[in-house]
């Protein structure tokens, strides 16, 4: 199996190591002695020395470790592929936040979760853990969720390698069912490295971690409503204002906690849906009696309420308040009160279909009249004068109790409704609430056998209890499907019932379709929040962007999604499900999905927006000009995708070096272009690379656009930053504890032009650019002509490796710093005595007994035993790059 890279980071593990020689009287037999001097890294820009006294060879200049007792402890009791990682973390962070994170590994009971909870620590960045809104018991939390999942899933299991106990080495990972052919059953075992990135880790890309109120999408503590995603997802909130599950329709303005006595009359149930509803209240069976869905099944949907339910029954301040809710409904969680109508419509907002009263009354009139609507009643003759004549409708109300003739009318105009529901302008708003209870008092004048143009039918209800229903719930979904997939490629409509035999992809993507149904666009002067009160006034765009939201806890609530909410909230979903997916960007043309990875690969997986289904590894995205695809890894890491999506690429290699022409390393090459929408339109991420020990950063990148280049350094940015103005700048007042993320704060980038859209670049080529920037790195300067002696005596022989370099790289994306390890690292080594140390330390020239640059293996002795030697492993000319470094030393004698 693959297991995750070690990645050793600040922290250093010194053995005190002794060649002893022979003292008077003793006598050595002849031999080997081996021992470990060093094994750690040396950060960007520094260096270690050590001093050979003729015995010993001692640490003379080592990075400095400020652990404290209990994160020594916490230290102790992770996996040992772990410690590293954690003791760099805790290392760089303040006493009291050191014992703060390591408390929640010590009050661990359960050894099983102490990984994932190590794993979150070490990776989270230092900005994300000390920041304001940070509270620790998320960690716990997040990974007591994880194996709570594992308990509930039939087509995942969680397996450890290595046994789980305090101090003791082991990993965990998923292991899932597929189906193959002919209904077998198949086993696919993920990486370690996805598992701890792509289930595990806390964070899914831009929002904060933090706890998040779902009424207002803001930071509240745990005892103030304030809850954990991955908790929201699988948990159903015991605060009733919170409940993700009850729809909009059964809690304004009167909260709807049990059925009402009035759906006990109930002879009909609803059936045969063309597009699968919400369920409101349901028979034994699961028939709906009250739903809600989007229609006609496209962008452009507006939202039909149907119920066989006789509620005019109710009038209006009697009983449960349900009839009162559904006069006012208007589409998606939104109020009809402030429904948009287009100009000379205000007041007539309110059409009534209806051949003869319900019930013998005009309970739908009086109660329209007493909340101070106006409306106009139509018959069933005048169908197309109402939809089309008077188009300024956006509810049409049709009352129960209506003779069998009016529904055989209703029946035969399926195309008129389409239409009219699909008028862009108004469709978003436009509601058709159909009350379906036949009138006792007309034995047999009814609609069965009649198939609503809106897509559905009725049959009798039989005797068993009701209940009240509501949006999907994840856990209920999941508890079904026995395979993760069954290799096949989808392509599942929004509009269908789920099957029995969905597979766990099918299944998640269903939960998301169902729960975000609407569009932000779709969002009226009114919404689901904790101001239900209130109405908002002014621009329509800015009212939307208000409540779109990186949080899935707020998507969750308000119901409503974009691309942007979509892909958070199928992450979300996935993850919680134990499923690893990441989030895939494609920022130019304003749209963004997933991919999930299974068998190997990381396979295009996307929830549609506007209930238009689920699509996995059928292509949906490949060949369009997209110009820009990344994946991003949620601290912060982004790689470039384009290629697997468009074949008309080019790559944009930009080598950046210092004013003495010296490569620089880890520099953060953002490339960018305009956006999809404005006018100007602004820049946005197309890529983003980071200069390798060469000082070169290689994007790939669509053709034929406009194209900008900016870098980011720890000592500068290039070209400079100017001031950010915008709202979101101003109201970041929080000062950063990174003082080169304190820089940035306020500011943002002016890349200066790439490339020309009328460049005709051909696919496959490679455009380059160079950046100077205006400062010098520090570089070792060793004059290598010494005049040293090498003595036939015995002296130490040394060992080196230098398995792996680490970028300490800042993300110009979700604007923070992260760490990555890649294959092979290399430093400068040198023996030199004490005055050329002096002269190396302080930055001057100096002349070494030996020198090797750029080294990453290497073996060596020591000009002679004598006790006057420095060894010196140096890191001082990269600026991002630090080195993990292994250094022994065999003494011979005999």
């Amino acid at each position: 199996m693959k297991t995750l890279r070690r990645v050793i980071v600040f922290a250093v593990i010194l053995k005190a190591f002794a060649v002893i020689f022979p003292g008077p009287g003793q006598e050595l037999q002849a031999g080997n002695i081996h021992r470990q001097v060093f094994d750690g890294e040396i950060p960007p820009g520094e260096y270690v020395a050590f001093r050979w006294n003729g015995r010993r060879l001692l640490p003379w200049k080592v990075p400095e470790e400020s652990l404290t007792k209990k994160a020594r402890r916490a230290i102790a009791v992770s996996p040992a592929w772990l410690r590293s990682d954690l003791a760099a973390k805790l290392n760089n962070l303040s006493a009291e936040k050191q014992d703060s994170l390591a408390g929640i590994i010590l009050a661990e009971t359960d050894p099983r979760l102490i990984d994932e909870i190590a794993f979150s620590i070490a990776r989270l960045s230092a900005r994300e853990l000390t920041g304001r809104r940070f509270n620790p018991r998320i960690i716990a939390e997040n990974a007591r969720l994880i194996y709570e999942a594992d308990s509930l899933y039939d087509y995942v299991e969680l397996i450890d390698y290595g046994k789980p106990s305090r101090g003791g080495d082991w990993m965990s990972t998923a292991r899932y069912r597929l189906e193959g052919g002919e209904g077998s059953e198949e086993y696919y075992e993920l990486p370690c490295e996805v598992y701890y990135w792509y289930v595990v880790f806390p964070r899914l890309g831009r929002e904060a971690l933090a706890f998040i109120d779902p009424l207002t999408g803001e930071y509240a503590p745990p005892d103030s409503g304030g809850v954990f995603w991955r908790d929201y997802l699988m948990h159903e909130d015991r605060d009733p204002k919170r409940c993700a599950s009850r729809h909009f329709v059964m809690e304004y303005p009167n909260l709807i906690e049990q059925v009402p006595a009035s759906a006990t009359a109930a002879e009909l149930v609803l059936t045969e849906f063309s597009i699968d509803p919400i369920p409101l209240i349901i028979d034994s069976e699961g028939r709906s009696l009250l739903c809600v869905f989007a229609w006609p099944g496209n962008q452009l949907d507006g939202q039909v309420i149907a119920t066989t339910i006789p509620v005019e029954l109710e009038e209006t301040g009697e009983g449960t308040g349900l009839f009162e809710n559904l006069l006012r409904a208007g589409n998606a969680s939104a109020m009809l009160d402030t429904a948009i109508v287009p100009e000379g419509f205000e007041d007539v907002r309110i059409a009534i279909l209806k051949d003869r009263d319900p019930f013998g009354e005009p309970t739908i009139e009086r109660a329209l009249g007493s909340m101070g609507f106006r409306f106009r009643v139509f018959g069933s003759d005048e169908i197309p004068e109402m939809l089309f004549a008077d188009s300024g409708f956006v509810k049409i109300i049709i009352p129960s109790g209506q003779p069998r003739s009016f529904y055989e009318r209703l029946a035969e105009s399926d195309s008129l409704w389409q239409v009219w529901m699909s008028t862009r302008e108004l469709s978003p708003n436009r509601v058709i609430q159909f009350h379906g209870a036949p009138d006792p008092a007309y034995p047999g004048d009814d609609w069965s056998g009649l198939h609503m143009p809106w897509g559905f039918s009725c049959v009798p209800r039989g005797s068993g209890e009701l209940s009240l229903a509501g949006y999907p719930r994840l856990p209920d979904v999941l508890s079904g499907p026995r395979f993760l997939w069954n290799h096949q490629p989808l392509n599942i409509s929004g509009d269908q019932t789920l099957s029995q035999k969905a597979s766990a992809l099918e299944v998640i993507g269903y939960f998301v379709t169902q729960n975000l149904p609407d569009r932000c666009a779709e969002i009226p002067f009114y919404y689901r929040g904790s101001d239900l009160d209130t109405t908002f006034e002014g621009d329509a765009s800015e009212y939307v962007q208000s409540l779109r939201t990186h949080y899935p806890q707020r998507s969750l609530y308000l119901h409503y999604g974009n691309c942007g909410e979509m892909m958070d909230m199928l992450s979300a979903s996935s993850r919680a499900g134990l499923v690893p997916v990441r989030n895939m960007i494609a920022h130019p043309v304003d749209h963004v999905w997933n991919g999930v990875y299974l068998e190997g690969r990381w396979r295009t997986y996307t929830a549609v927006r506007s209930d238009r289904g689920t699509r996995f590894d059928d292509g949906v995205y490949e060949n369009k000009n997209h110009y820009s695809v990344m994946g991003c890894r949620a601290d912060g890491f982004v790689s470039n995708y384009i290629g697997e999506y468009f074949d008309s690429t080019f790559i944009a290699e930009v080598r950046v070096s210092d004013s003495a022409g010296r490569p620089v390393d880890g520099a953060t090459v953002t490339i960018m272009t305009h956006w999809y929408h404005g006018d100007p339109p602004p820049k946005i991420h197309a890529g983003i690379g980071w200069t390798d020990p060469a000082g070169v950063a290689r994007v790939e990148v669509g053709i034929r656009r406009d194209y900008f280049v900016q870098v980011f350094t720890p000592l500068l940015d290039w070209p400079e930053l100017v001031q950010d103005t915008s709202e979101r700048a101003r109201k970041d007042t929080i000062p950063r504890t990174d003082p080169v993320l304190e820089r940035r704060r306020g500011m943002r980038p002016e890349p200066i032009p790439f490339v020309s859209a009328d460049v005709d670049t051909i696919p496959g080529d490679t455009i380059r650019y160079e950046v100077t920037l205006p400062i010098a790195l520090l570089k070792d300067q060793p004059d290598v002509d010494s005049n040293v002696v090498f003595t036939s005596r015995a002296a130490p022989r040394f060992f080196l490796q230098t398995p792996e370099r680490i970028l300490h790289g800042f993300s110009s994306y979700l604007g923070c710093n992260f760490t990555r390890a890649e294959p092979q690292g290399s430093v400068n080594l040198y023996v030199m005595d004490l005055p050329n140390y002096d002269r190396f330390a302080a930055g001057e020239p100096f002349v070494p007994a030996c020198a090797f640059e750029e080294a990453d293996s290497l073996d060596f002795t020591l000009p002679s035993a004598d006790d006057k030697w420095f060894v010196v492993l140096s890191n001082r000319h990269r600026m991002a790059y630090g080195q993990v470094v292994r250094l022994s030393v065999e003494a011979r004698y005999r």
